[in-house]
């Protein structure tokens, strides 16, 4: 008796049979955001922590709400005008340093990434 596949069926390649192997995988990414969060969650605790809340409090109450309102819309329009250069630029030195961003967490999320099972493939396999 001889064995016969059945009419309709996929054949896997080894990559897509990767994830049955076991363990865990975090893309590059969410390591890198989780990383920085913490750095700057730690240095936003060390200089103050709940200062920002109490400076906007004041300054409505100095000002008036819309003043204040007016001031804050302008000065979001620029911090996002800022942001978005920021990220351009970062990118761009990254792409030339070739270190594809220049965070903290990115690079420790690169580092782990070139370590493990399957580098530099955008995940860190914790096994």
């Amino acid at each position: 008796m001889e064995l016969v596949l059945p009419n309709n069926y996929v054949a896997l390649e080894q990559d897509e049979m990767m994830y049955l192997d076991g363990g865990l995988s975090v893309p590059n990414g969410a390591l890198a955001f989780g990383v920085n969060s913490a750095i700057n969650a730690t240095i936003a605790y060390f200089m103050g922590g709940g200062g920002g809340i109490a400076l906007f409090k004041a300054a409505i109450k100095a000002v008036g709400r819309q003043t204040f309102t007016r001031y804050l819309r302008g000065a979001l329009v620029n911090f996002i005008g800022v942001q978005a250069a920021n990220r351009i630029s970062g990118k761009v030195v990254g792409f030339v340093l070739g270190t594809g961003g220049l965070s903290v967490g990115g690079m420790l999320a690169r580092h782990l990434d070139s370590g493990d099972k399957h580098p530099n493939n955008g995940w860190w396999d914790i096994t």
